[in-house]
């Protein structure tokens, strides 16, 4: 049988377009705070070998593997942190994955099906609109120098598959619900990022038990999408939860880092919330006209808004985060971590729930 997790990340591998592999407007500056793993006891980085271990010799002398990793820590740490977070990652999509596949085979038996045929037919059949076609084009492709006409089957095609995935998707939910279901495979420590928050935009309580780090690009559309997703996970914990925002243009969104930019301003005066959602609720007009006129609807001075959007140190506010972004292995946007733990998508209730379990 093929896993219901495999049929998921085909339907999305059809996708035309997503923020995603890009690297940053700019490479980021050397120094600065950046995203940090823990190191076990032992003297080693990341605990393979014991740091005392031996690993070159010659006359006079030896290199130990503590020695080795010496000279260019970051670099072993970040691609430590890399490899254990894409372990821990697969590891979460091959234990989810197996409950699905059991948990459908048991609802497909009551209906004396085979699994790929309680799928088939729980996905139904999809029929999108030349007009919701025309949409997705204008939202996702018209600055692309593409023609709606040369795209608009493959573009039918892309959103009936969503259509039948949210179905199916819908239904694992429903399946997991009534299972209570509940994931609790633990994080290895080399997986945690650590990362300076200080300053950053935020909302929630400041001892909340879970911090969800949201990297985000305000020229993506998938990112403007994630909003309601986090909102409703801010209303639903309000008590538990917290969101702090950090930036991290990509290369290919030449507006990305002025919209990052013009954000920073606003929350130097308090009201980075509401010009990310007047960003992110007009991303057709990122010039920096329309930043300006943003901010006087939000009533900040608008000498001091413009002068802002020149000011550098702004800029290098945002390369810290991007340097973050890097060291904790992000290679796209928009990408969260919950507790420190990168999350696929927008952190899900079982996420949440999960962090909250283990404290």
């Amino acid at each position: 049988m093929q896993s219901w997790y495999t049929m998921t990340a085909l339907c999305a591998a059809g996708a035309l377009f997503a923020c995603q592999n890009a690297t940053p407007a700019k490479a980021p500056p050397k120094s600065g705070p950046s995203a940090t793993i823990p190191k076990p006891a032992d003297s080693s980085a990341d605990g393979r070998l014991p740091g005392d271990t031996v690993v070159a010799t010659w006359k006079g002398g030896k290199m130990t593997y503590a020695e080795l990793r010496a000279q260019h820590p970051a670099r072993f740490d970040a691609l430590t942190n890399k490899y254990m977070q894409e372990l821990y990652q697969l590891e979460q999509q091959e234990l989810e994955g197996q409950i699905i596949d059991m948990l459908l085979e048991q609802e497909a038996k009551k209906e004396g099906l085979e699994p790929e045929a309680y799928v088939e037919k729980v996905a139904g059949d999809a029929k999108p609109t030349d007009e919701d076609a025309k949409k997705f084009f204008q939202e996702n492709l018209a600055d692309k120098g593409l023609q709606f006409e040369l795209v608009r089957e493959r573009i039918l095609q892309v959103l009936a598959q969503q259509v039948k995935q949210e179905r199916v998707q819908e239904m694992i939910e429903r399946l997991k619900t009534d299972a209570e279901v509940k994931m609790d495979l633990p994080a290895p420590p080399a997986a945690v990022a650590k990362f300076d928050l200080a300053g950053r935009p935020a909302k929630g309580p400041d001892n909340a038990k879970v911090t969800i780090v949201e990297f985000s690009d305000f020229e993506c559309p998938y990112c403007s999408r994630a909003v309601p997703g986090v909102n409703a996970l801010l209303d639903k914990y309000k008590n538990d939860v917290k969101v702090v925002f950090l930036q991290f243009p990509l290369s290919f969104h030449k507006r990305a880092m002025p919209a990052a930019v013009a954000s920073l301003c606003a929350h130097k005066e308090g009201k980075f919330w509401e010009m990310h959602d007047k960003i992110f609720e007009n991303q057709g007009d990122l010039s920096d006209g329309k930043f300006v006129a943003h901010a006087k609807e939000l009533g900040l001075e608008e000498a001091k808004f413009k002068s802002c959007l020149e000011d550098k140190a702004v800029e290098a506010k945002v390369r810290e985060d991007m340097e973050q972004a890097m060291a904790a292995g992000v290679q796209g946007t928009p990408s969260f971590f919950v507790n420190g733990v990168q999350h696929q998508g927008v952190p899900t209730v079982d996420a949440i729930e999960k962090a909250l379990r283990d404290g």
